[in-house]
């Protein structure tokens, strides 16, 4: 969100280095524009929120034996390349527009 504790002249060097372009979304208006949140926590978090409910009731409860491997199980349905590019859009970050 651009905060100046989220950026440290390492960070801008190892970005540069590894060719990703860093850009901050300005205070105060992270609810509408962070991509992530827009488009992939949520989801993610209702498919996690219903997988749980759906254990539940099956009589197999998420526990620290199996919670990996249903968070991956998740994660893999709706966190992909697409839905998060989708995600910069619906943001409207995506494509940049100068204009």
């Amino acid at each position: 969100d651009g905060h100046q504790s989220h950026e440290t002249p390492e960070m801008h060097r190892l970005a540069f280095d590894n060719e990703i372009i860093l850009f901050s979304i300005p205070p105060h208006c992270t609810h509408m524009l962070q991509p992530l949140d827009v488009g992939v926590f949520g989801p993610f978090q209702r498919a996690w929120t219903e997988n749980c409910i759906d254990a539940s009731i099956d009589c197999d409860p998420v526990t620290r034996y199996n919670f990996a491997k249903r968070y991956m199980k998740i994660r893999e349905i709706s966190v992909t390349p697409k839905i998060i590019q989708s995600a910069f859009e619906r943001s409207g970050l995506w494509p940049i527009n100068p204009d």
